[in-house]
């Protein structure tokens, strides 16, 4: 299945750049159409998920919802909710999911604190890194179990029943 999802995400990448005079052009046979017209009709929700060179698709949802809500959402993708798993990931797919958005509002991220713990978890079963906190964070109020960034990509933890937009991952 991931095959399917990289084919796709070249042949839209191939797409992009065919207007271009130094760009090669590719064909697809017919087997490969009919593969790529399967995963689109598939799985729709692709649409308005960006790809990342070294990274994966992304897609920033304007709309707003809980925390359990938008990795719902997310999950019904294909994906989960973003983890920044890099300080160039952090630099670069952060901002530009900031940069033509209407509101400048935080976004829900996949990190949030187990249940009776001090101990924050990515959505992935990873350990949070302290280095991806804002100063000051994680604070200690009981009721902020959730994560959620602004377009710094820093971690500040909240309630995960707020209202929040969000940023889901597609993993290649």
């Amino acid at each position: 299945m991931k095959i399917i999802w990289v084919l796709l995400l070249v042949l839209v990448d191939t797409r992009r750049f065919a207007s271009t005079e130094n760009q090669e052009k590719r064909s697809y046979d017919s087997n490969e159409m009919k593969q790529l017209d399967s995963v689109t009709s598939v799985h729709p929700p692709l649409h308005g998920y960006q790809l990342f060179g070294g990274f994966n698709c992304y897609k920033r949802y304007h709309e707003i919802k809980s925390w359990s809500d938008a990795r719902e959402q997310c999950k019904s993708d294909g994906g989960d909710l973003m983890v920044v798993e890099s300080e160039r990931e952090r630099k670069e797919v952060i901002p530009s999911m900031f940069k033509n958005a209407s509101s400048k509002l935080s976004v829900w991220m996949g990190v949030y604190r187990l249940l009776y713990e001090d101990r924050w978890e990515t959505v992935k079963g990873e350990p949070a890194l302290s280095s991806w906190w804002a100063a000051g964070e994680p604070n200690k109020r009981p009721d902020h179990m959730c994560a959620d960034t602004n377009s710094s990509g820093l971690l500040h933890n909240w309630d995960c029943d707020a209202w929040v937009p969000y940023i889901c991952e597609i993993p290649l």
